[in-house]
Parts: C-alpha cells; structure tokens; sequence
C-alpha cells in the first residue's frame, strides 16, 4: 500500500468536517493529482520567506 501524505490544512479541514462530508473528503483526497512543483500557486512566496528566516533579512 502506498504512503498517503496529508498536509495539516487537509487534515484540520478532515476533522472539522462531519462524517458522510469525511469520506467524500478522503475520496476527493485520494483522487487528487500528485504534487507538482509547476501547479504550486504559493512555493515561491513560501521559499523566499524561509529564505527571509535563514538569512535574518529585514522585510522593508
């Protein structure tokens, strides 16, 4: 069986939602399309603010 990864938005919007909304959340989950770095709205913006912490850069 293979590893499903869930990230902690799709696992607090799972537990906040009732139980028949659960599984047809799971089983939009599992049929969803593997990640791909092209399709990622927000990886620039999220690398760039840990570049931001790695190097203690100011944000002005």
């Amino acid at each position: 069986m293979a590893e499903i990864k869930v990230g902690l938005t799709q696992f607090l919007d799972f537990t906040l939602k009732s139980s028949a909304a659960k599984t047809n959340f799971v089983k939009n989950l599992k049929s969803q399309p593997e990640y791909h770095p092209i399709f990622d709205y927000w990886k620039q913006l999220r690398e760039t603010v840990i570049k931001f912490h790695k190097n203690e850069l100011p944000f002005y």
